[in-house]
């Protein structure tokens, strides 16, 4: 292999471990964030339903918020992506549970919690996967720019 082909190689490896990285600091984190902010602002901006249900998506939306902003700012983890995990799935059966108690829940919220914590088990699935595949390959994070 000569010279040239050896450095273009090294190159395309650079930039397919850069996207890696992209995909799963920023690309997989934005829906993180849209879910977080609809749980978030929600149950101020429609004011309808019960206020335990929106109470629920207020404090799982301000929580996911801080998890979800530090992994932009810092970069994701395995525990950032667990702790997104466990409050998506929290989301998804919440609304059972609160009305197993004889809680109210509306219809739009439970819409809201089955969307909101699907997408966020989804994503953060799929940052551990596009993590475990960083870490098969041996890519311990992005090279720094020449």
């Amino acid at each position: 292999m000569s010279s040239y082909s050896h450095h273009h190689v090294s190159r395309d490896q650079e930039t397919a471990e850069r996207f890696r990285h992209a995909l799963h600091d920023e690309l997989l984190t934005l829906p993180m964030l849209l879910a977080a902010l609809a749980l978030t602002l929600g149950p101020f901006v429609s004011q309808l339903g019960p206020k335990d249900a929106q109470v629920n998506e207020a404090m799982v939306g301000l929580i996911l918020l801080f998890v979800v902003g530090r992994r932009l700012y810092r970069g994701s983890g395995l525990r950032s992506d667990l702790v997104v995990a466990v409050l998506g799935a929290w989301m998804i059966v919440s609304p059972f549970l609160l009305d197993l108690q004889n809680t109210a829940v509306a219809e739009g919220n439970r819409i809201l919690d089955l969307t909101a914590g699907s997408l966020l088990v989804v994503f953060a699935g799929a940052s551990m996967l596009t993590m475990r595949k960083q870490r098969d390959n041996g890519d311990h994070g992005p090279a720094a720019p020449r």
